[in-house]
């Protein structure tokens, strides 16, 4: 097990563009899974609120499939102000947030 700061979790998540991926998000109880995304990891946004504040960052990784493009894009949002940690198990990345624990892998 690897813990990882917001910074580092950007570079990791940029390194999966391309790959088919799955993304478990779940309540941070350990309840039942809350959705289930499976793509192909796309380029990360990077949006900040404030030019330099790195707390306000935002980070948008799309997870789409070719078949779902004319839906609109999909993915998940992940924002430094909520960012709780992270650690990389293996191939898995297990991203805690405020509310949400997102497990995300290579599939």
């Amino acid at each position: 097990m690897n813990d990882i700061d917001f910074p580092d979790l950007l570079d990791a998540l940029a390194q999966l563009q391309g790959e088919l991926v799955s993304i478990l998000v779940q309540g941070r109880s350990g309840s039942q899974p809350v959705a289930v995304l499976i793509g192909t990891a796309g380029p990360i946004d990077l949006a900040t609120e404030d030019e330099g504040d790195s707390s306000s960052r935002v980070a948008f990784l799309p997870v789409e499939e070719e078949s779902a493009a004319a839906m609109g894009r999909q993915g998940v949002y992940l924002e430094a102000a909520s960012f709780a940690g992270a650690t990389r198990v293996a191939g898995r990345l297990i991203v805690t947030l405020r509310e949400l624990t997102l497990e995300i892998e290579p599939t």
